[in-house]
C-alpha cells in the first residue's frame, strides 16, 4: 500500500519516507479489540521530505527537537476510532497538521511597552479592588 502525502502546493512525504505500523488499539472496538489491528503508527523520516527550504527544514528540526527519534523519524499515533482506515486517515491528518505547524515561520513580536493611559488605567482598577477589599473587613484602617 503506497502512500504519499501532500502537505502544501510544494512540500511532499514521499512514500520511501513513511512507514506504517498496525497493532492492536487500547481504545474502543468493544470485541474487536482483542482481534484487530486498529491502532495506526505512522513513522516520517524527516531527512527524506520533499519540497523544503533550507530554512523550513532547520525550522522542522528544531521544533520537533523532542520528537525525532535516533533514526531521524517523527512518530504519530492514532487510536481514536474502531476502524484502522479512519485511524490511518486520522493520523495522516496528524502528519499534515505538525509538518504544517512546525514549517511555518511566525511574525517576531516587537516588545513595547504600555502607555501612559493604560498604566493609569491598570492603577486606577488597582485602588478601587483595594477600596472593596478594605470595606469588607471589619477593622478600622484609618
Amino acid at each position: 500500500m503506497q502512500h504519499t502525502f501532500r502537505i502544501n502546493a510544494k512540500v511532499l512525504i514521499p512514500s520511501q519516507a513513511i512507514r506504517i505500523e498496525t497493532t492492536r488499539s487500547s481504545g474502543p472496538g468493544g470485541q474487536n479489540v482483542n482481534k484487530l489491528s486498529t491502532k495506526v503508527k505512522i513513522y516520517i523520516h524527516l531527512s527524506s521530505i520533499q519540497g523544503l527550504t533550507t530554512e523550513e527544514s532547520i525550522r522542522l528540526h528544531k521544533r520537533l527537537t523532542g520528537k525525532i527519534s535516533l533514526k531521524g523519524e517523527v512518530l504519530v499515533v492514532s487510536q481514536r476510532t474502531r476502524s484502522q482506515l479512519k485511524n490511518l486517515e486520522d493520523a495522516k491528518e496528524k502528519v499534515i497538521a505538525l509538518i504544517v505547524k512546525a514549517i511555518t515561520s511566525y511574525k517576531t513580536r516587537i516588545p513595547t511597552s504600555a502607555s501612559a493611559g493604560a498604566s493609569q488605567r491598570r492603577i486606577q482598577s488597582k485602588k478601587l479592588r483595594s477600596e472593596i477589599k478594605k470595606r469588607r473587613s471589619a477593622k478600622n484602617w484609618d
